[in-house]
């Protein structure tokens, strides 16, 4: 991951417990400084579990807490910006951070350089490796549409009664997402699939306690090792499978009627 070179204006105020491990901040644009909506903000505890994931509101501002006391980064991103993650940040009960996160535009149109091509929209890049995967036939695939006809209240039960994979009760009141198909034995023959958020690992935790259903535009299902993606693979016998979420598109509904 790339580090971001404009991060800027981090404060430690004095704060409450109730407060704590916490950070608070907003993304904004440079130069000028204009809020950026909409960017995804994960906090991770390092580089390949994120515990927690939010987005920018309208005004570019967002809060993230942290599961517990410890050392965490923030990585940032949004189509059409540069992105990148802060320095560490040492995260404690009585404390809540404050930063502001600057970040450029990329891929500026050079001057005299005319573009007569139809530019690529917001989640254009995401939806195409989707339907691509998806043409492939080797998984379980669902829409925006197929998530909202479900009708799920939450992550676990979206993936009820999906073939391959088994929905547990587990610890502090949330489910296990596992394969029945997979080669890596956990607790109780167990076998915890690899989960991933817009092409980044996440936490199932995190994934449970942030992330709802009508906030997905699309859903993969790997069941077994087998057919999991190369790129989603954390080793090279792809584990217990891997179930990769993509945050809905904001504006898919207009995205729909642009010609």
């Amino acid at each position: 991951m790339r580090r971001l070179a404009t991060l800027l204006a981090l404060a430690l105020p004095a704060g409450s417990a109730a407060r704590g491990q916490s950070v608070r901040g907003m993304v904004v644009e440079i130069p000028g400084n204009r809020p950026i909506p909409d960017a995804q903000v994960v906090l991770w505890s390092d580089s390949t579990n994120a515990v927690a994931t939010t987005r920018t509101d309208s005004t570019g501002t967002f809060l993230v807490r942290a599961p517990k006391v410890g050392t965490y980064f923030i990585n940032v991103r949004k189509f059409g910006y540069m992105g990148g993650q802060t320095n560490t940040l040492p995260l404690v009960d009585v404390q809540e951070y404050e930063i502001v996160i600057r970040t450029p535009r990329i891929a500026p149109i050079m001057p005299g350089v005319r573009i007569t091509a139809r530019g690529t929209r917001p989640g254009d890049e995401m939806l195409q490796g989707f339907d691509e995967r998806r043409r492939a036939g080797f998984g379980f695939f669902m829409t925006a549409e197929d998530i909202d006809k479900r009708n799920s209240p939450m992550i676990a039960e979206l993936l009820r009664g999906v073939s391959g994979v088994d929905v547990a009760p587990g610890p502090n009141g949330r489910y296990l997402i596992t394969s029945t198909r997979g080669g890596r034995s956990l607790q109780n023959g167990a076998c915890m699939m690899d989960l991933f958020l817009d092409g980044w690992p996440i936490d199932e935790e995190a994934l449970q306690r942030t992330v709802r259903p009508m906030d997905l535009e699309a859903v993969e299902v790997y069941s077994g090792p087998a057919t999991v993606p190369t790129q989603f693979k954390k080793n090279l016998t792809g584990s217990c499978g891997a179930v990769l979420f993509w945050s809905r598109i904001r504006n898919r509904d207009a995205r729909k009627k642009s010609p």
